[in-house]
């Protein structure tokens, strides 16, 4: 899915493939999928707004008008449903079949990738519901007749905004965890960071100039899921040293073996 030319949802499968093309030999490596833990919190406090939202509605039109009601209860429910439904999917897809280390490819993985949906959903969703919250207001306002009307359509901008930005969030992370990812060759080590939607960075080390690559281990929660940092320092010159810093990464000593098979270099 290519919204912007720096926005590219299979682009860590395109290099791995067009890597293996060229040294018949690369890793692909992403992060542990317990990374989508915080985002995974953030979803159900999302779904509880929606919850909330919901009431809300109940409170305000039930007894006043039972149309409004089910027409804003069901404008609520249709779109915000669906991004329920398919965050759930997705979480339920990365814990299920997620695979953080990849060596090969086929072409029709490529083809193959729900990802693009939950993105077009998620956004048009962040439009729609800036839409809905004001005609929401609108109605709101037009019912109103009490101080405890105008706290419920404070209370309902608050949490369409919270739940808009907790979308934002869970964007945010997705894509961290899903587009962020390092390509290791006979040649070099890069690293993918995708920023946001509209910028992309990339850092790149030549193995020749590779000081060590060392598994930095602490926290107990890590050691329980066997997810540490992997470091890789290199000297450009003399004077001074760089660090590359993969985190959250799976099985880190099996990792670092796939690295050094790959550029067939044993660092002590």
């Amino acid at each position: 899915m290519k919204i912007l030319s720096n926005f590219n949802t299979k682009l860590d499968e395109e290099k791995l493939m067009h890597w293996i093309k060229e040294y018949w030999k690369a890793l692909l490596i992403k992060r542990h999928k317990l990374f989508l833990i915080e985002p995974f919190f953030m979803f159900l406090i999302a779904s509880i707004i929606f919850l909330v939202l919901i009431w809300i509605l109940y409170y305000e039109f039930y007894e006043k008008n039972l149309v409004i009601f089910f027409i804003m209860s069901f404008l609520y429910f249709i779109w915000i449903w669906i991004w329920i439904f398919l965050t759930f999917k997705n979480f339920l897809n990365y814990f299920k079949n997620y695979s953080f280390l990849k060596t090969k490819i086929d072409e029709k993985d490529l083809e193959d990738w729900e990802i693009e949906k939950f993105f077009k959903h998620s956004l048009v969703l962040m439009f729609y519901q800036i839409i809905l919250l004001i005609w929401n207001s609108i109605v709101s306002f037009y019912y109103m007749n009490d101080i405890m009307e105008i706290f419920l359509i404070l209370l309902q901008i608050i949490l369409n905004i919270s739940f808009i930005y907790l979308l934002l969030k869970v964007l945010k992370k997705i894509i961290d965890f899903e587009m962020d990812f390092t390509i290791i060759t006979p040649k070099n080590i890069t690293f993918y960071n995708q920023s946001w939607l509209l910028k992309r960075e990339s850092k790149t080390i030549d193995i020749e100039k590779i000081k060590s690559i060392s598994v930095h281990k602490k926290w107990l929660i890590r050691s329980l899921f066997n997810f540490w940092e992997i470091r890789i320092l290199t000297e450009w010159d003399e004077s001074w040293q760089w660090e590359l810093i993969l985190k959250y990464i799976p099985s880190p000593e099996k990792v670092k073996e796939e690295i050094f098979r790959i550029i067939e270099l044993r660092i002590e």
